[in-house]
């Protein structure tokens, strides 16, 4: 694997810029659902009406800095979606984007869930040391499928582990949520629940300070509490939403970080991560 990125929850700013759909908004799914992630709030996107060209915009109010940006849309495979950053205020609005990048739309696993998408904003042209006032994710015209919607995560900073690297004996597994019942006459029935959280397990060597930023990094999510930003490796477009650790009594979460550390040449951590999902597959 290539090195992995990732972001503490205080990371994605997303939460202190004022949101808005450019036209025809659902007032079932406001545009203030664009970011946050809870277990109450993972499952609930922001929807337009329509599913025509469309969008949202949002106010910063004072200029923030967003160097890395995730999205995950209900958009058709192989449709475009933009995200522009204007670096002047409402007040003095920009007729052109300081930042554009294009994403397009990757298939949907093939379990029905959504691929999260992410973009290193400090490699495009224009992004330079500037901060930026406001942002808009424009949609075409052309979503056949179903009403535009989208869920963002809009990280103030690009953080990366000393040497975080998963190596070459990361274990990547995946579930399938079911309940499952028999008859008086033993006649299996299973109903899909529509769960499957991928999880991530690996033994990560750094430096110490590596180690004491990977400690930062847990206790800064409330240990398996609070959903991180975790891109496993930078080479393969596909970020999670996640949560430290499984590896409990019957799956459970536990809150013992395992770290072994050796003082002479390298720190083992045992990283081990779950999806956070909503248990449906759209916005997981």
């Amino acid at each position: 694997m290539s090195i992995a990125i990732y972001n503490r929850p205080s990371d994605n700013v997303a939460g202190s810029i004022a949101w808005s759909a450019i036209a025809s908004g659902d007032s079932a799914y406001p545009a203030a659902n664009l970011w946050p992630l809870t277990d109450l709030d993972r499952g609930n996107p922001a929807k337009l009406t329509i599913k025509t060209a469309g969008g949202w915009h949002g106010d910063a109010g004072s200029a923030i800095s967003v160097p890395l940006m995730v999205a995950w849309h209900n958009g058709d495979a192989a449709q475009t979606i933009k995200f522009e950053a204007h670096s002047a205020s409402l007040s003095n609005p920009a007729t052109v984007a300081d930042v554009t990048t294009t994403l397009t739309l990757p298939a949907k696993r093939l379990n029905g869930f959504t691929l999260k998408q992410f973009k290193d904003m400090t490699g495009l042209t224009g992004y330079g040391a500037k901060r930026y006032y406001r942002f808009y994710f424009p949609v075409p015209g052309s979503n056949n499928s179903q009403n535009w919607g989208l869920k963002i995560w809009m990280g103030s900073t690009i953080r990366t582990l000393d040497n975080f690297d998963f190596g070459h004996q990361t274990h990547q597994g995946a579930q399938q949520q079911y309940i499952g019942m028999a008859t008086p006459f033993a006649y299996s029935w299973r109903y899909n629940l529509q769960s499957a959280a991928r999880t991530l397990a690996g033994p990560i060597a750094t430096t110490s300070a590596g180690w004491a930023e990977f400690i930062d990094w847990y206790e800064s999510a409330g240990g398996p509490v609070d959903p991180i930003l975790l891109i496993p490796d930078i080479t393969v477009n596909d970020a999670w939403i996640a949560r430290f650790g499984i590896g409990g009594a019957n799956g459970v979460a536990t809150d013992v970080l395992d770290v072994t550390r050796n003082t002479k040449e390298f720190n083992t951590l045992t990283g081990t991560f779950e999806e956070a999902t909503a248990g449906g597959p759209e916005w997981t």
